[in-house]
């Protein structure tokens, strides 16, 4: 019925302006509405207006000389006061300021004929860009993509506590678009419009749009003054009362028609949407307040739990209730305030795990689930958490600041009231490992870049951090066994991660209940290490095996490439490094060895001397022999210094019969499907990291997070057994940074990998369009919580955050 009531009213309003276009023709010398107001006595700040009900039915003290139908003076004021002096000002600025406001008494012709076109041009230009579109998209509100979206619930919820909080709830309008296009609405038609939307039964977005069609406009006519200021005081004059939102539907309508915005589909989403999307989440109308000054977080159990003395630290009321420019923040003071999150877990340290670091857990569902609550008892609101760990407390504290939202958009005019829904949440996630993996060799980063990384990554709740640290290019991990390492190898001595700097990294992780996972790649990838010390790596022939050695062949390989799986210096040295990492520096007990890209090239036997001896000692007939013995032995040691080993799928590829301890990750994208790969692998028995699809460098122009997003590693995974699923840990997005660094490092992730982060946490998420589009709008809600916070993250469509954009303001960290 909703949908029919709809259809009915667009159709009939644009019937309606169709109709005024004929009507004008017959009824030429109408005067404008504009005469309904004059300058002095339309709006004294003590005087009330008029009523809409003595401008509908023409009981005005303004004499009027129009034949025309009612309708058709309304719609003239419309059309020729908005519409048509916004179309000309877009073409020829400051049109409004030569062009007569209303028919002359002798009906001019010419004039007559450009007003009839136009409206005629207007009538089609609103049934194209409001019904049509709004039947397209199955009767969904109408927006531009930008954070603060209300929707409908909101509204009428704040109008059903206070009519006066429903003039807060500002739509984010452009005033830039507005100011370009020449729209100059004044404090009477603002205070006009206002006093029509009083009612909160009819405060709606379709009823925005519908009532916009009836404005009473421009009180000034034209004659006069015409050095007249057009700019808009509104909200000066106003007393903070502004009536943006009323014209949000115009705003949308004007910059789809001159500025190419389109209206985006999908499910219009409330403020204070969380990301991801929880696994059960019931929230009703009702709203609670809070009083910035005074709320805090409060810990319902005993003991040392350094991780919620960070999230208290951190989601402080600064975080929780940021208020720019001069604006003031208070409760509501119709609504039940929430004076403290109340945060319950387990008096046993063994239990909560409040002393450990975080681990990958056979249990998922259980070791990060959390129950959360926002409730109102006998007028007094409360607000619980309650989880069996630390990192699932984390994780329901991040969900608790998402559900808090502003009434003003952070724009700082006005009192700043922060609300909430009355919420129940039932938390757990799909996946165990959801991960991130960043390449610091490539690039350097600096150390504060990580703790960033480490910020978004827990408002995404994503777990691991994946560390490659070194590389051909560069080798800043300061080694103490082999302090030789970082001191060649390295950019420059700043240019390095001493004990201490991967130390801070680790902990800052725990903090945020994420893991970090160091990966030294080998026997490929591996010039770092050769720069100190050369002898570790295979010397080449590219002249041929009669040739010298350290000979390279540009651009397969260098003089020397990939770790001499010949000499038994190699596995020695690599034995003494891997004890350091082991007992000194992870505190993860998953380490990854990579083992992908050798250069094959390089120890090809028919080329290389010393591979071919070494093959024929060994009985190999191979190259992937070779492969296979450095890769067995190697993964060995890690083993036996009590280390998981992680590596990539390439000695699967190369049937290395790897033991089925060994984690497995994913991440070709050529050739064989990605998908056909993966399968392979869980078929063969390894537990696997899926990353294939999600590499974050691969650049495209658009909506890149869409594609990110309809990857599922099960559902896009056709015929998968329940026993291969159950061997799928996680994934993780990809960043290499050939061309990325500190600069741009962080939009190059957020808030792509947010996209991940919900495909990994959430279940039961379709891979159609339609689950894509209804994730649009919540994850621009997101990327805009997440600017907010501090993080330069990348839009993911057009639009704004909010006014508070332009403000000079700190970042919070």
């Amino acid at each position: 019925m909703t949908k029919l009531f709809k259809v009915a009213t667009l159709v009939t309003c644009g019937s309606v302006v169709i109709l005024y276009s004929i009507n004008f023709v017959k009824a030429h010398n109408a005067s404008p509405l504009v005469n309904i107001c004059d300058k002095h006595s339309c709006y004294d700040h003590e005087q009330k207006v008029e009523s809409l009900e003595e401008v509908y039915s023409g009981e005005s003290n303004t004499s009027r000389r129009s034949r025309a139908l009612p309708a058709t003076k309304f719609l003239d004021g419309l059309l020729r006061e908005s519409l048509f002096n916004t179309t000309m000002n877009f073409i020829v600025p400051g049109f409004h300021l030569y062009m007569p406001r209303h028919t002359t008494d002798d009906g001019s012709l010419d004039h007559l004929a450009m007003q009839a076109f136009f409206g005629l041009f207007f009538a089609i230009s609103w049934i194209a860009t409001i019904a049509i579109p709004t039947i397209v998209t199955y009767f969904q509100p109408l927006g531009i993509a930008r954070a603060g979206h209300r929707s409908l619930h909101t509204a009428t919820t704040l109008n059903d506590h206070n009519s006066e909080q429903a003039f807060n709830v500002k739509w984010m309008l452009n005033d830039k678009v507005a100011e370009a296009i020449g729209l100059n609405w004044t404090s009477c038609v603002r205070k006009t419009v206002c006093q029509a939307y009083e009612d909160p039964e009819k405060y709606s977005i379709l009823g925005q749009c519908v009532r916009l069609l009836f404005p009473h406009p421009h009180p000034q006519p034209f004659g006069a003054d015409d050095d007249i200021d057009f700019t808009d005081n509104a909200e000066k004059e106003n007393n903070g009362r502004d009536c943006n939102h009323v014209y949000r539907c115009f705003f949308d309508v004007t910059n789809l028609s001159f500025h190419g915005v389109h209206f985006i589909q999908g499910q219009q989403w409330p403020p204070g949407s969380p990301w991801p999307l929880p696994f059960s989440w019931t929230s009703i109308e009702k709203l609670v307040t809070f009083d910035p000054a005074t709320f805090k977080i409060v810990k319902n159990f005993t003991g040392t739990c350094e991780p919620i003395d960070f999230a208290i630290q951190k989601y402080n009321q600064s975080f929780l209730f940021p208020v720019y420019g001069n604006g003031n923040s208070s409760p509501d003071p119709s609504l039940p305030v929430v004076a403290e999150l109340v945060v319950t877990l387990s008096d046993n340290e063994q239990q909560n795990e409040c002393l450990q670091y975080p681990k990958l857990s056979d249990d998922p569902e259980t070791h990060e689930h959390y129950d959360l609550g926002i409730r109102v008892t006998e007028n007094k609101a409360i607000a619980t958490l309650e989880a069996t760990t630390v990192w699932g407390a984390l994780r329901g504290i991040e969900t608790f600041s998402q559900l808090i939202w502003p009434n003003d958009d952070y724009e700082g005019k006005e009192e700043t009231h922060f609300f909430a829904n009355i919420t129940e949440i039932h938390d757990k996630p799909r996946f165990s490992h959801r991960g991130l993996m960043i390449d610091s060799a490539r690039h350097y980063l600096p150390e504060r870049i990580f703790y960033e990384i480490l910020d978004g990554m827990m408002y995404n709740k994503l777990n691991v951090l994946h560390w490659h640290i070194v590389d051909d290019q560069s080798f800043p991990f300061v080694c103490v066994t082999f302090p030789e390492l970082s001191a060649k190898g390295a950019y420059n001595d700043k240019a390095v991660y001493t004990p201490e700097a991967v130390q801070r990294v680790i902990n800052g992780a725990r903090l945020r209940g994420i893991r970090v996972i160091l990966e030294f790649d080998t026997p490929g990838h591996t010039l770092g290490f050769g720069t100190a010390f050369p002898e570790l790596l295979t010397p080449c022939y590219g002249n041929g095996p009669n040739g010298s050695p350290d000979a390279p062949n540009f651009p397969k390989y260098e003089g020397r490439q990939n770790l001499d799986p010949t000499q038994k210096h190699t596995y020695d040295f690599m034995r003494e490094f891997f004890t350091e990492i082991a007992q000194n520096v992870s505190k993860d007990s998953f380490v990854h060895v990579g083992m992908d890209e050798v250069y094959m090239g390089c120890w090809e036997p028919s080329h290389n001397p010393v591979i071919k001896e070494f093959m024929s000692k060994n009985g190999y007939t191979d190259l992937h022999q070779v492969q296979e013995h450095y890769t067995m032995r190697h993964v060995e040691m890690v083993k036996s210094l009590g280390l998981t080993p992680i590596s990539w799928q390439d000695p699967l590829d190369y049937n290395v019969n790897l033991d089925k301890d060994v984690v497995i990750q994913a991440w070709k994208n050529w050739g064989t499907p990605w998908g056909e790969q993966f399968k392979i692998i869980l078929a063969k028995g390894y537990r696997t990291i899926l990353s294939s699809p999600w590499y974050l460098d691969v650049i495209e122009y658009g909506e890149t997070w869409r594609k990110y997003y309809k990857i599922d590693p099960i559902k896009s995974v056709p015929s998968l057994t329940d026993e291969e699923k159950s061997r799928i840990l996680g994934g993780e997005a990809c960043i290499w940074i050939e061309y990325v660094d500190k600069t741009n490092i962080i939009p190059r992730i957020f808030p792509f990998v947010s996209a991940i982060g919900e495909r990994l946490w959430t279940f039961d998420i379709g891979l159609d369009d339609t689950a894509v589009d209804n994730a649009r709008r919540r994850l621009d809600q997101h990327r805009c919580r997440m600017l907010r916070r501090g993080l330069p993250v990348q839009p993911i469509s057009m639009g704004y955050c909010g006014r508070w954009e332009t403000e000079n303001r700190r970042r919070r960290r």
